[in-house]
């Protein structure tokens, strides 16, 4: 069975198991309403070499699909595996700055909270084999910060929506990716396409009237989860529950947002032959500062790699899957876009597949964009992916 991907997430980002032992709250879903005039902003979605602009009927046919009149597709579908190929050692000297994994041994918590989990100078790092990688940077409170400029709005369009630039005056897309190429590596996502959202004062300024956000600065003291349990471990529970509510609390201070903190999203998509796989769980997430020259938050699940590949079956037109699409979901719905991507799908076992499917981006009321949906139509049996 699909997961369920349109839901706002709880990061890239691979944090679900994360957030549990680590206070990570990039993934915590927060409930917002945003003022109307946000569907003005367009959000452009890229699949091959083709842009659909969202809300603009006449994008639908710049798809990188096939139609009526066009030659037909075939894609093979692939049951996947974790391309665990984690360098320790590495891992260690970009977010530890130390050269090997067994140095970082001294940045272990004394209560242990995983094999690689680690707390140093005001960072975390985890790694957690087969499954993701984490780090976050709370020094003046920044992780706290961004990360809770980005939960509420973390997927495609609203994303988007609030943070409709793609670059910095002071940092362009290609700048950002070329200071984060090394952390990109690590990850596995060096081959993977790149979006870009920058973090403005305006956008920020927008947010802000839907929910506070304090910005980075000077004076927070951070607090480890690894503090807690030592607490806890000497029996000390009240003291041990009332340091935890300090966790990731920079942005509770309310501080004013200033130019130095402006920053750059870059979010990395896998693909599989040149086609996006559309999975928010398989996606890097790094948010870059450029002005300090560091990482606030860097966010991974381990990416997949085909470890069978099927024959290559022909595939339904678009035309066909939106037809498919107004069956299940009513002739209320408006397409704003439709795309050819890799839906991941579940058997009984927890085995991961890819399958070729038309992605149909759609919404009940225009006029709202917290109403957009996507539904997934299988472009081999034309039944909806669930």
């Amino acid at each position: 069975m699909r997961k369920k991907e349109m839901t706002k997430r709880g990061f890239l980002f691979a944090c679900s198991v994360l957030i549990t032992v680590s206070g990570c709250r990039f993934r915590r879903e927060v409930s917002v309403t945003l003022p109307s005039g946000m569907n003005e902003q367009k959000e452009i979605q890229q699949s091959g070499d083709v842009e659909l602009s969202m809300n603009s009927d006449e994008n639908l046919n710049k798809d990188n699909g096939n139609d009526s009149n066009s030659e037909p597709i075939y894609l093979e579908s692939m049951k996947l595996k974790r391309n665990d190929n984690t360098d320790l050692n590495q891992f260690a000297q970009l977010l530890l700055g130390v050269q090997t994994i067994e140095e970082a041994e001294q940045y272990k918590p004394k209560h242990s909270l995983g094999d690689y989990y680690y707390e140093k100078d005001g960072t975390l790092a985890i790694y957690n084999k087969d499954f993701a990688i984490y780090y976050g940077d709370d020094n003046d409170g920044m992780e706290s910060s961004y990360s809770r400029l980005m939960s509420p709005f973390e997927y495609g369009a609203l994303l988007r929506g609030m943070y409709p630039e793609e670059e910095l005056d002071f940092c362009t897309k290609e700048q950002a990716i070329k200071a984060c190429e090394k952390y990109a590596k690590l990850c596995g996502y060096e081959d993977a396409e790149v979006s870009s959202y920058a973090i403005t004062l305006d956008a920020i300024e927008k947010i802000n009237k839907i929910v506070q956000v304090g910005a980075p600065g000077e004076g927070y003291e951070v607090v480890t989860r690894g503090q807690v349990e030592l607490l806890r471990d000497e029996g000390k529970d009240d003291e041990a529950d009332a340091l935890r509510d300090k966790i990731d609390s920079g942005a509770e201070r309310n501080l004013p947002w200033k130019k130095e903190y402006e920053a750059m999203l870059l979010v990395y998509h896998l693909k599989l032959n040149d086609i996006l796989v559309d999975s928010t769980y398989q996606v890097l997430e790094i948010v870059y500062v450029p002005q300090k020259d560091k990482i606030a938050i860097l966010s991974a699940e381990i990416p997949y790699e085909p470890e069978e590949i099927s024959e290559k079956r022909e595939l339904i037109s678009k035309e066909k899957a939106m037809s498919q699409a107004v069956q299940v979901v009513g002739t209320n719905m408006k397409i704003n876009a439709v795309s050819l991507v890799y839906a991941i799908e579940y058997d009984q076992d927890g085995n991961e597949s890819a399958v070729p499917a038309w992605r149909i981006d759609y919404t009940t009321n225009e006029t709202d964009v917290t109403n957009l949906r996507a539904i997934y139509i299988d472009a081999v049996s034309g039944f909806e992916v669930n």
